[in-house]
């Protein structure tokens, strides 16, 4: 999601509206790494910055420190997971059970994104989570 905005600044181009040739255009969702790449900024992100991205049936949302993943089976346990990235770079220790309230936010930020990006071919089982 960085890269396009990355590469319309290098190139001295500015994304275009929310209209082109009569067609709605989708609002850029990444940040430019130029002003990191040239140390005028410590992150791209702020640390609040949630991203989520799908690829392949696995899916994930990060914000700051924490990350939620599913993986489904056979390759992963088929449920969503939770990790301190900080303290557990890996992904070993799954605290979704522990950290209830961290977890049941970064699930409603999966359904935000799900909703605002349109993702599809998701299985039904795996789609927008019900959180209670």
């Amino acid at each position: 999601m960085d890269i396009f905005p990355t590469v319309l600044e290098l190139a001295g181009v500015s994304p275009v509206g929310s209209t082109f040739q009569g067609r709605d255009v989708v609002p850029v969702r990444g940040a430019s790494w130029v002003p990191f790449l040239k140390g005028q900024r410590e992150q791209i992100h702020a640390e609040n910055h949630v991203t989520g991205w799908e690829l392949f049936g696995r899916m994930a949302v990060r914000k700051g420190k924490w990350k939620a993943t599913f993986i489904p089976e056979p390759y992963g346990p088929g449920e969503w997971e939770l990790f301190d990235l900080d303290d557990d770079p890996g992904e070993t220790k799954d605290l979704s059970k522990i950290e209830k309230d961290i977890f049941k936010e970064l699930l409603i930020e999966w359904d935000r994104y799900v909703s605002e990006t349109g993702v599809v071919g998701i299985p039904p089982e795996y789609g927008t989570l019900r959180i209670d």
